[in-house]
């Protein structure tokens, strides 16, 4: 399965960089460890935009999570 409308899917600019990248954001820190280990950073981000926007296009999703505020599609890729 695709991901619906994934040709519709985008990345808000502060999610990238206050949040994925950010070493400071209570929840986000983690996900800043992960990324910034694999060479994403501030000057970069485009970068790790463009390669989850392709992610969201081409990998089929691996789980479907219900939840009050509404579904959570699970896609992994490399």
């Amino acid at each position: 399965m695709q991901l619906p409308n994934c040709l519709q899917a985008y990345i808000p600019s502060e999610k990238l960089s206050a949040y994925l990248l950010s070493e400071t954001h209570a929840v986000g820190k983690a996900k800043a460890i992960f990324f910034r280990a694999l060479g994403f950073h501030e000057t970069n981000v485009h970068l790790l935009e463009h390669g989850l926007l392709t992610l969201a296009h081409n990998a089929p999703v691996q789980e479907v999570i219900p939840s009050p505020h509404g579904v959570k599609y699970v896609i992994e890729g490399v």
